[in-house]
């Protein structure tokens, strides 16, 4: 029997990171540094670029860094290829000057895209599925 260690399980640098302060631009360090050493901890995405920044400045391979950090391995390329900078989160657009017509009506009115809007032609459409279904059965 040849003695061995599985892949990812033996002994490896503890990567310190400096937690003087626990909180530093709204991330929780401790939680990065937890992560980062291969422990579990709920991140958001940009404690989870963070913790990518730091584990890629370490020579990691981005399979591990997505196993890490919780993310798909494309997600892992795309974020190292942008410099680990998170990408925004969808930006709600402003509401069009519709005239005297409500927002939030079914369906989308006059082309807007403002959430009431989008909300409203959701839940129209889920209505229409729904009696559609109940004719169906009937």
């Amino acid at each position: 029997m040849i003695p061995g260690i599985r892949v990812g399980h033996g002994a490896r640098e503890h990567i310190a990171i400096s937690t003087t302060l626990t909180f530093a631009d709204g991330l929780d360090l401790i939680a990065v540094e937890r992560v980062v050493n291969g422990g579990n901890a709920d991140l958001t995405d940009a404690e989870k670029a963070e913790a990518g920044r730091r584990l890629q400045a370490r020579d990691v391979p981005q399979a591990e860094i997505s196993r890490r950090i919780g993310l798909s391995l494309s997600t892992v390329q795309a974020w190292a290829k942008n410099g680990w900078v998170v990408p925004s989160s969808s930006v709600e657009t402003a509401p069009l000057d519709i005239g005297n017509a409500s927002h939030g009506r079914s369906g989308y009115t006059k082309g807007c895209r403002c959430l009431r809007c989008r909300t409203g032609a959701r839940d129209a459409a889920r209505q229409r599925r729904a009696a559609k279904r109940q004719q169906t059965a009937a």
